[in-house]
Parts: C-alpha cells; sequence; structure tokens
C-alpha cells in the first residue's frame, strides 16, 4: 500500500489529476462473488488503476513516464 502512495504522490507532483478510490463505495457491487474485504480492495484498486490509466490515455497525459519517474525516485531511496 505505501508503494501506491509513492505513486499517487509522484502523479501530484507531475500534475496529474488524481481521484482517490473509496472501496467502501464499490464494495456492493462484489458481494455475490464471496471475497474477503483484502481481495475486493485489491481488485477494487487494481480496476480503478487501470480505469485511471485509459480515462488518462483518452486526456492525452502519457502516465507510464510519471510511473518511471516513480519508480526511479523509489529505487534511489533504497540504495540511498
Amino acid at each position: 500500500m505505501e508503494e501506491n502512495n509513492s505513486l499517487d504522490q509522484s502523479l501530484e507532483e507531475n500534475g496529474a489529476f488524481s481521484l482517490k478510490l473509496n472501496p467502501d463505495d464499490y464494495r456492493q457491487y462484489l458481494a455475490e462473488y464471496n471475497m474477503t474485504k483484502e481481495q475486493e480492495n485489491e481488485f477494487l484498486e487494481a480496476l480503478w488503476r487501470i480505469t485511471s490509466i485509459l480515462v488518462d490515455k483518452e486526456l492525452g497525459i502519457d502516465s507510464i513516464h510519471l510511473i518511471e519517474s516513480s519508480m526511479v525516485t523509489d529505487i534511489n531511496k533504497k540504495v540511498e
């Protein structure tokens, strides 16, 4: 989860708009699948990321560069 926060911070620092996910808003749609709360959260976070990337692409934002920037920053912090 800390990794996602780092990515969100990088997106905001680079001027990208990022909507925050509240899994409880969507949990009702997963009730029939008998998932644990952790599984629901993981599924919803993955779906949220995919949807965000598709929206960014449609808006002409190349989010892959933002992700790469976040990864390089994280790697540099681990090396230091």
